[in-house]
């Protein structure tokens, strides 16, 4: 019965759970998938053994079959056409056996999936090899007049819809061998069929296309094709349509030689297959692809050239619809020596010497009328000229094993080159900054990766030093090295962790448990690929590291960041170190000084998707997304002390639950250093996601205050359940280090979907360091207290008989819960009894709440529960009384600005107003009390707005700065649901400061550098929630942000003291 009723719970919770983002709003959006087009040879020679067991049509087959599996070629992933030299004549229907039918494209599906290896398997090897009719016909298709069946139709087939312009077109050709044709007088057209252009094309077109590579022509956008430059040598040959042939009145009715297949691949790249779409749109939308940015100097034989990037083979700068050719040479296809290829498409010297016009292309006879006899060296590299002017690869495959390996990393680049944004803007997602350096992680895309970048600061100015420092993607990528073998040594060597179910364990296939194995696909090349090695036939990776978005940076320096205890550790000397979470399923602690990587963790709650992360169609997902912290620990006891850095790490979105590290020592990090990892599905059932930030000293933002020694004399992690746990009650949870699990369990009256409590603000009443009260808010807008004063543990307690403080509501008709997602502020009343907390509330967990326009506020709530200490033991004060309801609330309503948008203070300033920083203000000259009995509030200013960070601690006595948002909105998350589209739909996330005096609500007069204040500071924040104040030694604070910010004012001293708000002691 106990099982059924936790599975009953688990069903309950998930039919009430939130669906959290999968990704983040900006410049995500589900690119269109592309069209593909199969093109193979089944001519006579592919019944050719060569020296294999089977035939070459028959390894075709096998390879055809092997890629085109789900798991390799997904659903919707692709748009499939397909297409054979020879028909398969008496093979079944004309769906299945198209041959030089047009190929009629779709979105593959599993019906198209099942049509398409029908089709493979009626290929039989007969006839010629005409290739120019497959590669015509396939180029005819893609430039189909606008209707249901047109190749760039939203579904072709079912409907037409929008036609996009990004929308990607392939020819993946193979053969093997040289094409043929058969003489049209031989009596062979019965057999052949009508096998060439000329049955195909009128004179006319035949003139269009002519000698296309040779010729200068405008391409469509705009850049002039000049025939004569040296920048296009690798392009252009001598051969094409030649020597017309003209009836007794001069008219043309043929040609003695035809377009090669380099000359229509050109072509169909060179033009606008579908200039309706720019018609429509006014614009070409298709991104550029540049692999190679820049200038290429190129060199060979004594010669050099400097090759501008438009020209580059390597890149392909078309803008408008094309058709973009992978080759393939299979068996005697794959001989090629002159010009001699080298180990890709674009390698070996007599690559360099075409680029140089040191060597040309063959002449491939087209004059020459033969049966399929003729062997010719030109006509072999057809191929790879005709991938070379498509801007696409050839690939040479003489082991019939080779094949589908080849097959598949065709369709792998395909895919990934487009079910990824195109934007290539890395975006900003967090900093954090000391004294001398800054931090800042950005992410990209386009691409899923992401880095930690370091910059030197200049305390007395904040200026920030843009070239020095270091990047933590480029760390890494330059330790992997280029090549398999030099990436293959570097995942076998990489420090790599991770924890099997019962210990911390390697990262390595050996170690893992036979779950994590079969979630891994059962292959050890998924773990080698995840630990760094070889791409293969996996997703394509611009870089190893993956992307951060929601994880911030920790920085920790050992002794530096311990106050309480000096002189902690005995050994080795601490290295400076910086951790964040990243989305390629790893925690990585990289070197503060040099960003080294010294090791790196995948959590347990990573596996169900870890897998996903090598598939060349991957959606974006969040992995390790939460944010770390460190902090000194006991682990030994008070007589014999241990003292040890421990880190604890959370997953966000990417899971639930969160683990715990030793990483005293970094340098020699082990499997024996992971001393925990509750994280994944089957937790317990009070432990949801954990979102919120790492709630730090007040005073002292580098010190943690989670991980802490509690009244029973025990360490602990002391943190909220997080969301969308089973159970769903807000729970504060207690993980002591030896694994015993405590709880605080609160039970809000109602409950919104994914309940669960947010990061908890432990506070000291008595000097002791350690924490004797907890606050903490949930996602139902209820803010909890919560007694851990006492030393007897089963004495703590929800406080209040187990009702809110307070519960935040939106204060309209039909009073709406608001949110609470992150850690309380406090400072002690300076003339009442209890604390004052405040807080903003607000979420942004779903796609839906960026859209979300419920009103938001900040609080100012007044605890006027007391205490008292005996014997260093505080007695906290627990009267239902001290409760409080928004209708107890001073509305503090903020006052626009009459010219200046995005700028306001409270109600309470005024053009006469003179400020004290005690409580009370005057106003008009009249003294008046401004300190509410109970609280204040201030609602949001911004339609959408919400506070999502913490509020800082700013200024004595009790001056507060507040950073609220209006997220980014758009396409994110989830986007294999969404319509494809050629931009994202979004807007900008727009970033807010706040500061006030915690006690009154009143705004604060931030002192500007001429002496004068300012009047107005709610305001939208210049550096993007991205700037930070440092101290400028003097009293005063200097701005820093990253570069290209902007960054707000510095303020000057104002020298006073007041109140110190810290967690370790409440004065």
């Amino acid at each position: 019965m106990a099982i059924l009723a936790l599975y009953g719970a688990e069903l309950a919770a998930q039919e009430n759970s939130l669906a959290f983002s999968t990704a983040p709003a900006t410049n995500t959006h589900r690119p269109p998938a592309p069209n593909v087009i199969i093109s193979v040879d089944d001519s006579g020679s592919m019944a050719q053994r060569d020296g294999s067991n089977e035939t070459k049509i028959d390894i075709l087959k096998s390879a055809l079959k092997e890629t085109f599996k789900e798991s390799n070629v997904p659903d919707r992933s692709i748009r499939l056409g397909w297409m054979s030299m020879n028909a398969c004549r008496g093979r079944g229907s004309s769906l299945q056996c198209r041959g030089t039918e047009e190929p009629s494209i779709r979105v593959l599906d599993a019906n198209l999936r099942q049509q398409f290896i029908s089709w493979v398997d009626g290929l039989h090897a007969e006839g010629g090899t005409p290739a120019h009719r497959m590669l015509y016909r396939a180029g005819e298709y893609l430039r189909r007049a606008p209707g249901i069946d047109n190749p760039w139709a939203s579904n072709p087939g079912v409907e037409e819809g929008e036609y996009l312009g990004c929308r990607r077109s392939y020819n993946v050709f193979l053969t093997d061998g040289s094409w043929n044709f058969p003489d049209m007088d031989d009596g062979n057209r019965a057999t052949y069929g009508p096998s060439w252009l000329r049955d195909l094309m009128t004179p006319e077109e035949v003139a269009e296309i002519g000698n296309a590579d040779g010729t200068d022509r405008v391409l469509p956008s705009g850049v002039a094709y000049d025939a004569d430059s040296d920048q296009v040598r690798i392009y252009r040959d001598q051969y094409g349509a030649m020597n017309a042939i003209t009836d007794r009145r001069e008219n043309v009715t043929g040609y003695r030689s035809y377009p090669t297949l380099s000359d229509l691949a050109f072509y169909y790249w060179a033009t606008d297959l579908q200039p309706h779409i720019r018609e429509r749109n006014g614009e070409y939308t298709l991104p550029q692809q540049i692999t190679f940015s820049g200038v290429e100097q190129i060199a060979a034989d004594g010669r050099q050239m400097s090759l501008q990037e438009y020209w580059n083979p390597k890149n392909n700068p078309a803008t408008w619809p094309h058709m973009t050719m992978f080759t393939v040479g299979f068996g005697s296809g794959a001989k090629l020596s002159t010009p001699a290829f080298g180990s890709h498409t674009w390698d070996g010297v007599d690559y360099q010497r075409l680029l140089l016009g040191r060597k040309e292309w063959g002449n491939p006879n087209l004059e020459q009328s033969t049966s399929g006899n003729y062997e010719s060296e030109a006509r072999r590299a057809e191929m790879w000229h005709a991938a070379i002017n498509s801007r696409g690869t050839f690939v040479p495959v003489d082991e019939p094993t080779q094949l589908a390996q080849e097959f598949q990393k065709i369709l792998n680049k395909i895919i990934s080159d487009n079910s990824t944004p195109t934007t290539s803007v890395a975006l900003t997602a967090s900093t954090v900054r000391l004294e001398s350096q800054m931090y800042v992680t950005t992410y990209d895309p386009s691409s899923w990766t992401g880095a930690v970048s370091a910059y030197k600061v200049s305390a007395a100015s904040g200026a920030v030093a843009t070239g020095s420092g270091w990047n933590s993607a480029s760390k890494l990528d330059e330790a992997r090295g280029v090549g398999e073998d030099a990436q293959k040594t570097f995942a076998e060597n990489r420090a790599v962790f991770t924890h099997d179910g019962v210990a911390g364990v390697s990262f390595l296939w050996e170690s893992l448990s036979a779950e994590q194995r079969q979630k891994l696909n059962g292959s050890r090349a998924t773990v080698d690929y995840l630990r760094g090695g070889p791409d293969g036939n996996y997703r394509q990776r611009r870089s190893v590291h993956g992307d951060i978005v929601n994880s911030q940076v920790w920085y920790y320096n050992g002794d530096a960041a311990n106050l309480r205890k000096p002189n902690k550790k005995t050994g080795a000397a601490q290295r400076r170190m910086v951790y964040v979470g990243a989305n390629d399923g790893m925690l990585h602690a990289f070197d503060a000084d040099n960003g080294s990587e010294a090791f790196a963790y995948v959590p347990r709650g990573v596996y169900d998707h870890l897998a996903e992360l090598i598939r060349p169609d991957y959606v974006h997902r969040y992995f390790v997304d939460g944010s770390p912290f460190v902090a000194e620990v006991n682990a030994g006891s008070k007589d014999a002390p241990q003292w040890r850095d421990y880190l604890v790490g959370t997953l966000g979105a990417g899971g639930k639950g969160y683990f715990i590290l030793d990483v005293t020592d970094p340098d020699s990090f082990s499997a024996t250093n992971v001393k925990l990892d509750k994280t994944g599905a089957d937790v317990d059932a009070d432990i949801g996601h954990i979102f919120s930030a790492p709630v730090t000293d007040q005073v002292t933002p580098t010190r943690a205050t989670q991980l802490t020694q509690l009244n029973n004399g025990k360490w602990a992690f002391v943190t909220g359940n997080g969301y969308n746990s089973v159970n769903q009650n807000s729970v504060l949870l207690i993980q002591y280090l030896d694994g015993q699990l405590g709880k605080l369990t609160a039970e809000p009256a109602s409950k919104v979907p994914g309940n669960g409590l947010s990061a908890p603000r432990l506070v000291d009443l008595t000097g002791d360091g350690v924490p004797d009260v907890a606050y903490a808010g949930d996602l139902s807008g209820n803010l909890w207290k919560f007694d851990i004063s006492s030393k007897d543990e089963s004495k703590w307690k929800v406080s209040f008989a187990g009702q809110p403080l307070f519960t935040a509501t939106d204060g309209l008709g039909q009073p709406q819960p608001q949110p609470i997602t992150t850690a309380p502020g406090f400072v002690r009343h300076p003339s009442e009894p209890g604390l004052i907390l405040t807080f903003g509330t607000g979420r942004n967990l779903t796609n839906e709440d960026r859209r979300s326009d419920d009103p938001q506020t900040i609080y100012g709530i007044h605890d006027r529960s007391g205490w008292t200490i005996s014997n260093g033991i505080a007695s906290v004060q627990d009267d239902a009384a001290n409760r409080v309801e928004r209708d107890d609330l001073v509305n503090k309503s903020l006052l626009a600005h009459a010219t200046q948008d995005s700028v306001w203070k409270t109600d309470a300033d005024d053009a006469d107003e003179q400020v004290s920083y005690a409580t009370k203000q005057w106003v008009n000259g009249e003294t008046v009390s401004v300190t509410p009995d109970k609280g204040w509030y201030i609602n949001l200013p911004v339609v959408k707005s919400r506070v999502l960070a913490n509020v800082e601690w700013f200024r004595d006595p009790a001056i507060f700065r507040v950073r609220f948002q209006v997220p980014a909105e758009g396409g994110a998350g989830g986007v294999e649901t969404q319509q494809e589209s050629c931009e994202p739909v979004y807007s900008e996330r727009r970033d807010f400061l706040g500061y006030f005096d915690a006690v009154s609500g009143n705004s604060w007069r931030k002192p500007l550098p001429n002496g004068e204040r300012d009047p107005y500071t709610f305001y939208e924040d210049p550096a993007e929630g991205l700037s930070h104040y440092l101290s400028d030694g003097e009293g005063g604070d200097v701005s820093v942000a990253p570069p290209g910010f902007g960054k707000e004012d510095n303020l000057p001293g104002e020298g006073f003291t007041g109140l110190i708000p810290t967690w370790r002691h409440v004065q």
